[in-house]
């Protein structure tokens, strides 16, 4: 969130089934891809007596921006993306409407 644009070489990961991986090495997993399915997968791993990878699918193209985000951490993070993410438009798109989304939550519940 400091303005530095993506480096796509430790930002574009491969893709790997992370589970597969976890249960290779004798840990628990699931592989989760349905939201609605995220609420029971925790419930199961933290009820585990052993350690559990949960392998979840996520949009790339939404940035994992705090609740308590400053609007100049949010330039930064949009002038750093304009600057050098070629997927610049959707990630901003989609932070935009996570934000507006928790404005108006919090208005409503206010």
């Amino acid at each position: 969130m400091h303005g530095a644009p993506k480096f796509p070489d430790s930002q574009t990961l491969p893709d790997v089934d992370y589970a597969a991986f976890a249960r290779s090495l004798g840990l628990g997993a699931e592989s989760i891809d349905d939201p609605e399915a995220l609420a029971d997968a925790w419930s199961r791993a933290l009820s585990s007596a052993r350690p559990v990878v949960l392998d979840i699918a996520c949009d790339p193209n939404v940035a994992p921006i705090p609740p308590n985000t400053t609007f100049e951490q949010f330039s930064s993070l949009a002038r750093a993306l304009l600057h050098g993410d070629e997927d610049a438009g959707p990630v901003l798109a989609q932070s935009v409407k996570q934000k507006t989304r928790r404005f108006f939550a919090r208005h409503r519940n206010s």
